[in-house]
């Protein structure tokens, strides 16, 4: 009697992952679930992944439906996971922002505050690095002060501590030649009511340093001047404003806004050119890959026959142009 191969159980770690990884239609509530209860042993797990993303970004926008880097950042921000942070900072610091907000499905600065918020063991120290980074769009050094406030509003850190930070941070920047942070900095402490601050962002107003399209000077003197208690109740009533508790429930937009999405004649062209932009960036700031000497103009100038277009772009016979 033939031996027979017992069948696989679904719940083992590869096959919980890939579910996790590709997802279609059907949502996988059951394996997110499956992965919090069995928490240590799919942590490991979870970080390798994290690191493999970080560690080539643009790979995840070969594979049609994959979200398994998401997944692997929700649920190790729903474990408080601090492994995490270093990596999730590195992919903030490396990549372009254009790449960043692409690979992550256009989660964006929120959904990744909250995630670096979650696994930065209620310290403002950790998410410093970012927040003081050099020569990357302010967009993504932006996140990091989100991630300060929301680690106030959930009450992992006081307002004492964030409204020193912010004090020294504005000294840097009126000390310094960097004005474009001065509009994030406006906008958090607008958002939480810090008066505190009013003094140096007020110059930063009257220096043309804070951009009015984002906020006013008035709208921001009417900010600082609210109650702080009733700010930061307003912010609490964000969802999107605190920690990862959830990471089934918070990643769900994500997957249906894009499982959901026409893909008409525009946005087939629109990604297109996403794609030849983002493809020009890497290729500045990757390591040449290939021999430059296939692409010589010497070398395709011998390999033209004397009646072929000429390779000068020109639209005449190589005889009659380049070859002449």
């Amino acid at each position: 009697m033939a031996h027979q191969r017992k069948p696989v159980p679904p719940d083992t770690v590869g096959n919980v992952l890939r579910r996790l990884s590709v997802i279609k239609r059907k949502y996988p509530d059951a394996d997110f679930a499956t992965v919090v209860s069995r928490r240590e042993e799919f942590t490991p797990h979870l970080l390798q992944m994290l690191e493999q993303f970080v560690d080539n970004p643009e790979s995840v926008l070969e594979i049609p439906d994959y979200f398994g880097h998401l997944a692997a950042m929700y649920l190790l921000a729903q474990f408080r996971e601090e492994q995490a942070l270093p990596l999730l900072l590195r992919l903030c610091i490396d990549t372009p922002a254009l790449i960043l907000d692409t690979v992550l499905c256009g989660a964006g600065a929120e959904d990744l505050s909250s995630i670096l918020a979650s696994v930065s063991g209620g310290s403002i120290d950790a998410l410093r690095p970012l927040a003081e980074a050099r020569g990357i769009s302010p967009d993504t050094r932006s996140i990091a002060l989100e991630a300060m406030a929301i680690l106030l509003i959930d009450a992992a850190i006081s307002r004492a501590e964030l409204v020193a930070y912010l004090s020294t941070y504005a000294d840097q920047l009126r000390q310094g030649r960097d004005f474009r942070m001065w509009t994030p900095l406006a906008r958090v402490a607008a958002g939480l009511a810090l008066h505190e601050l009013r003094e140096p962002l007020r110059w930063a107003c009257e220096q043309h340093r804070v951009d009015p399209d984002a906020i006013t000077s008035e709208e921001l003197e009417e900010d600082l001047s609210d109650d702080p208690d009733a700010a930061l109740l307003r912010c609490a009533k964000v969802k999107a404003q605190h920690q990862i508790n959830n990471a089934a429930n918070r990643m769900r937009p994500l997957v249906r806004s894009k499982n959901d999405a026409e893909v008409s004649p525009e946005m087939l062209a629109a990604e297109k050119l996403l794609a030849d932009v983002m493809e020009d960036l890497l290729e500045r700031n990757r390591p040449a890959r290939r021999d430059r000497s296939a692409l010589s103009p010497v070398a395709s100038l011998k390999d033209a026959g004397p009646n072929a277009p000429c390779s000068c772009g020109s639209g005449k016979k190589f005889k009659d142009c380049c070859g002449s």
